[in-house]
């Protein structure tokens, strides 16, 4: 994150680290720090033998009190959906189902996060395909920012210095707005001489849409709620 605003946007005062400012943040949590950099530790050498097999446990017990928690049922409701219940505690739930008991702290912890901000990791996935898809449309470098007359001049001005080399550097620019990013990919299809949306049964591939709907993925929504994620999933 660090490297990639450093060298996507440059700095004009002191810099600054927010979570709240990293792109799918719900991903980059503390909490799963080891589940997600662990492997690539191994895979560099980096990780001794008994760290790995104390984290190999953890794993796997997570993955059993998943299976536990999905597939019993009390009055046709899976633990997990109680669970998403801000209520709902661990104790009750090891009442209803004894083998719970058997889960370790840590993996307790791991286990009621990631149930209960789901619904909020499954949104942010959707986010995360998109930008993938974005990012995919590469931008010129002979691209002349200055001569797209549909541009508002802010947006000319911060393309032509920043230079974004795909479209997802450029939705993510900060003062940039969905419709600049749409002006640029409909000059992209008519420098690459696209014609798919004018051959029959072709269909728009979608991209404008996408920028609309999530021009910046997360950055700058430090100001967004914070609610208990465990409400994304209930009724």
């Amino acid at each position: 994150m660090l490297v990639d605003d450093l060298v996507s946007y440059g700095v004009d005062e002191p810099y600054r680290m927010f979570t709240s400012r990293a792109e799918f943040r719900l991903r980059l949590r503390h909490d799963n720090a080891d589940r997600r950099l662990t492997p690539l530790g191994r895979e560099a050498g980096l990780i001794p033998e008994r760290r790995w097999r104390r984290f190999d446990a953890k794993r796997q017990a997570i993955e059993r009190g998943e299976r536990l928690l999905t597939e019993t049922r009390i009055a046709g409701e899976s633990l997990a959906d109680r669970l998403r219940r801000p209520e709902t505690t661990w104790e009750s739930l090891v009442a209803l189902a004894p083998d719970l008991g058997a889960i370790p702290p840590d993996a307790v912890e791991q286990l009621m996060l990631d149930i209960r901000y789901e619904g909020y990791v499954r949104r942010q996935e959707i986010q995360i395909e998109r930008q993938r898809r974005l990012a995919d449309k590469r931008i010129p470098d002979d691209l002349d920012f200055g001569a797209i007359g549909q541009l508002r001049i802010e947006a000319r001005q911060k393309f032509e210095r920043f230079r974004p080399a795909d479209i997802d550097q450029a939705s993510r620019l900060p003062g940039i707005t969905p419709a600049d990013v749409a002006v640029v990919l409909a000059v992209l299809r008519r420098r690459s001489g696209d014609a798919a949306s004018s051959r029959p049964g072709v269909t728009d591939s979608g991209d404008e849409r996408d920028v609309v709907e999530d021009p910046a993925g997360d950055r700058g929504s430090e100001h967004q709620d914070h609610r208990d994620p465990s409400r994304d999933s209930m009724p």
